[in-house]
């Protein structure tokens, strides 16, 4: 998963995440810069551990508004709720398609039957124990596999599609550490 960052929003998330040195190096490791914004990419459960630790910097647990705030902090929790909001509801976790071509890969895990929203991929790790299948659901990584009809342009996920070369989040292992598994 990805999120588009300024300057600014930069700033802030090293700041919020001065303390945590694992996480913080999460979102070091892959930045690919355009003129003026930064495309992290990153684990989704990074993503939503800062978004969590943002959050905390700016609202108290009544959720009202922390009276001193860094410049940019808000901000950085829009961009962030936003990019995790956009994943959550992506076409592709219910085997959907999406007009035109596009190129984003997804690292979820199959689920043995469809959930209540009727997505078959889970952006966590889930721990199934009862029914027929016993353990970890198997992790997926969905690449793009592009349709051209007449007329129009058709964008479908699956295991044997378009993969990038160099894709370190292809690994299960870099998004296992964020999760604590849950049970379905």
């Amino acid at each position: 998963m990805f999120c588009v960052l300024g300057q600014r929003h930069l700033n802030a998330l090293d700041d919020v995440l001065e303390y945590r040195e694992g996480l913080r190096q999460e979102f070091l490791i892959d930045r690919r810069w355009t003129e003026r914004r930064c495309n992290i990419y990153a684990p989704y459960g990074a993503w939503v551990q800062a978004r969590d630790l943002v959050a905390e910097r700016c609202f108290t647990p009544r959720g009202t508004k922390q009276r001193e705030q860094r410049p940019g902090l808000t901000g950085l929790l829009k961009q962030i709720t936003t990019a995790t909001n956009t994943i959550e509801r992506h076409p592709a976790l219910r085997k959907l398609g999406m007009l035109g071509h596009q190129t984003q890969v997804l690292h979820v895990w199959e689920l043995p039957e469809p959930d209540d929203r009727g997505r078959f991929y889970s952006l966590a790790p889930v721990e199934v124990i009862d029914g027929f299948y016993s353990g970890r659901t198997k992790f997926v990584v969905l690449h793009p596999v592009f349709h051209d009809g007449v007329g129009s342009r058709v964008t479908t996920w699956g295991e044997h599609g378009l993969a990038p070369t160099g894709d370190r989040l292809a690994d299960e292992a870099v998004h296992l550490p964020y999760f604590a598994l849950t049970e379905r």
